[in-house]
């Protein structure tokens, strides 16, 4: 998660688990100006559709990858494990 805010941006990450528009909050990342945050989710979640919002008006980027962890993203103390 990245925006191109001056000032930090709340990403709140809902999802609908059985693909039914039943939409619940997964977490909220906070993500400072001019950083990424990177989530991982745990290895048997699953939900049919996730989407973002935002606390404030910006220009945003999001990237899910599907598949199995990097080494970095199953490293506890790598910036990619930590999030919610």
């Amino acid at each position: 998660l990245s925006h191109n805010s001056a000032q930090a941006v709340t990403f709140r990450v809902e999802v609908d688990v059985a693909g039914d528009n039943a939409w619940s909050e997964y977490g909220r990342f906070a993500v400072p100006p001019g950083q990424t945050v990177r989530h991982l989710f745990p290895d048997s979640y699953s939900a049919h559709w996730v989407r973002l919002k935002t606390d404030t008006s910006t220009r945003a980027t999001a990237i899910f990858t599907y598949g199995p962890a990097s080494s970095e993203a199953a490293d506890p103390s790598s910036q990619a494990a930590r999030g919610r």
